[in-house]
């Protein structure tokens, strides 16, 4: 199953054994990415990093960021993603938020 921003606050179904990819907008070269704040590992498990691609070939150029995650046994769970600068402290908010709500089906 392929979710992009349109989803965020919504629910989705998802069977055991499927992917979930979440592909989000976002400009690497600003020292902005996206990282998973918040995922049930028992009920999703993340395949791989987090991926970046550009989408254009001049400096500065934005992309897109693509996280998987493969459903393992049936529950419900939210999947939290911050798009926010590493090295800003924890304490500042970030620039956008994503969050979905997983049901994993048998």
């Amino acid at each position: 199953m392929k979710l992009d921003e349109t989803y965020s606050n919504h629910s989705v179904d998802v069977r055991v054994g499927e992917q979930v990819e979440i592909t989000l907008p976002g400009n690497l070269t600003t020292g902005y990415s996206w990282a998973l704040r918040l995922v049930d590992p028992a009920l999703l498990e993340p395949v791989g990093e987090i991926k970046y691609r550009s989408q254009g070939k001049g400096l500065g150029a934005g992309g897109r960021f693509t996280l998987r995650l493969k459903a393992k046994i049936p529950g419900e769970t939210r999947v939290e993603l911050v798009y926010r600068r590493h090295f800003d402290p924890q304490s500042t908010p970030p620039a956008n938020e994503f969050r979905v709500f997983i049901n994993v089906i048998p």
